[in-house]
């Protein structure tokens, strides 16, 4: 005994030769499932219950929605209002529910070709409609004898089973179906090959979010260095001057000393956590943006380093803002306030001389 079951739970049973098609239902029965939250129609005396199918229609959900209920195989035959291939028939085979009461099915065989490939009899090219050049591209492939489950387990990850395909790969790749496709057989490179249409725009938000707090990053950059580091102590406050000396007068008095350069992490939490608790009241935006904060500060520190002892290429990017950091230190003082970038010296018309 043969027994192949649809995704409704429905199935066909073969036994000695003869068939059982399941459950019957009248006309007038499935005249009530005629809503989209409750879809079922009939193709050629079977009947079928499409509720899920309707969002993945590739013709569209509304198309269909004035035939629920209804006996839709002219319409499915038809060249109005698209062509249906045989693609049709196979997806449709999985929502299969019974039969219509009464309904000879096995004089139709003649009409409906041989037993298919998921439950189903499918329709001879006389049914299909003809004169259309294009529909010979669409039926290319000969699916007689073709048993889509005896190719593949869908239980198993699908990858290392379709190399074993050989000749039969291009039809079994080119019969769409309505399933759950594990790639994998191990969950580290599912989980990684499994993407849902929201995580690129998640993941594109939460990049921007974080490029937005270099950008934030960049813009603190200039202000420490300008109103803090820059600040001129009282000449009569030695403690004030001790402690400009300490935060940055040191770097300018010995600029070429390698160990005086960076700002060194210790100190550095005086102004980071301050910093990230003013952002996490904002929750995980806040914290993004003080993960880009965090890179931004990084890379200020590495790119200072660079342009006091690197050899940047001549025309590149990193020369000219060499250029634009010597003048800073050897030139105008009171200009040139950005490291990592001129950005904010623009605006506030703070760039020193040919920078």
């Amino acid at each position: 005994m043969a027994k192949k079951e649809t995704r409704n739970g429905s199935c066909h049973k073969r036994v000695n030769g003869i068939i059982n098609h399941g459950t019957k239902y009248s006309v007038e029965e499935v005249a009530l499932h005629n809503r989209a939250e409750d879809a079922w129609v009939i193709v050629a005396s079977r009947v079928y219950d499409i509720t899920k199918f309707l969002d993945i229609h590739p013709g569209g959900a509304e198309i269909m929605l004035d035939y629920l209920g209804q006996d839709v195989t002219e319409i499915l035959s038809s060249i109005d209002p698209h062509v249906h291939s045989r693609v049709a028939y196979e997806l449709l085979s999985d929502y299969y529910l019974g039969v219509i009461e009464g309904a000879n099915i096995e004089e139709k065989v003649s009409h409906w070709g041989e037993w298919g490939s998921r439950t189903h009899y499918y329709p001879t090219f006389d049914l299909l409609p003809v004169g259309r050049d294009d529909l010979a591209e669409q039926h290319r492939f000969d699916f007689k004898g073709y048993h889509e489950e005896d190719l593949v387990d869908w239980n198993k990850a699908i990858l290392p089973q379709v190399g074993k395909l050989g000749k039969q790969y291009e039809k079994w790749v080119h019969s769409p179906v309505d399933k759950k496709l594990r790639l994998f057989p191990h969950d580290f490179f599912e989980i990684f090959s499994y993407c849902p249409w929201y995580t690129v725009p998640m993941w594109s938000l939460v990049v921007g979010v974080i490029l937005s707090g270099v950008l934030l990053w960049t813009l603190i950059e200039y202000c420490l260095h300008r109103f803090l580091f820059h600040a001129c102590p009282p000449p009569d406050s030695p403690i004030l001057i001790t402690l400009h000396f300490l935060i940055h007068g040191q770097h300018h008095k010995v600029p070429f000393d390698p160990g005086r350069l960076v700002f060194p992490p210790v100190p550095a939490t005086a102004f980071v956590i301050p910093l990230y608790l003013s952002l996490a009241i904002f929750g995980n935006f806040g914290r993004l943006v003080f993960v880009g904060g965090l890179v931004g500060y990084v890379a200020y520190d590495c790119i200072h380093y660079y342009l006091h002892h690197g050899s940047p290429a001549q025309g590149s990017y990193f020369k000219g803002l060499k250029t634009y950091h010597v003048a800073h230190h050897f030139v105008r003082q009171d200009k040139g306030f950005g490291i990592s970038s001129k950005l904010w010296d623009i605006p506030f018309n703070t760039l020193p001389p040919r920078a």
